[in-house]
């Protein structure tokens, strides 16, 4: 009878305390993670929006994208700059996640829609890196690729073609 009495008093003397834990307020919602803040190389490009290449390049931190520096042979550095001849502005190309600074030129002749002779080159706003094609007289040929940015190109081109991305 005694055992009874003991268990039935630690029964009671459980629920009771569950029941009060009951009534504690439940934790405050965490907040959301702030998003991580852009690297200083990030705001630069989406900041050359609207510059001319030849402007951009002379800035300080971005003559790696000149065409000397490009990691091209001569003879390609010397294509891709006759083909820049008139230049656009530069443009922001975004889709899927992938960002891209976007400059285009072309010769005098051939500036109306993309028919080319033309260079482009597209830097990967998160990476740094270059996408480098040119199309003329010698073919449509990609001097440096990246793969995700050429298929950016090719996804926002009007045409579903690199040599003729979009210009926002």
């Amino acid at each position: 009878m005694r055992t009874r009495l003991i268990v039935s008093l630690i029964a009671a003397l459980a629920l009771q305390a569950c029941g009060e834990r009951s009534k504690e307020p439940a934790a405050a919602p965490q907040p959301a993670a702030a998003p991580a803040p852009e690297s200083e190389l990030a705001a630069a490009l989406r900041a050359a929006r609207g510059k001319y290449y030849f402007d951009f390049v002379k800035e300080a931190g971005m003559e790696r994208y000149a065409a000397e520096n490009l990691g091209l042979d001569a003879q390609a550095a010397a294509r891709f700059s006759r083909n820049m001849d008139i230049q656009g502005v530069g443009a922001i190309a975004a889709a899927n996640g992938v960002e891209a600074l976007v400059f285009t030129g072309c010769v005098e002749a051939s500036c109306g829609g993309g028919a080319g002779p033309l260079s482009v080159i597209a830097i990967d706003v998160q990476s740094g890196d270059a996408f480098v094609g040119v199309k003329d007289a010698e073919g449509e040929t990609v001097l440096k690729p990246l793969p995700r940015i050429q298929m950016l190109l090719t996804e926002t081109s009007p045409t579903n073609s690199w040599s003729n991305p979009t210009r926002d």
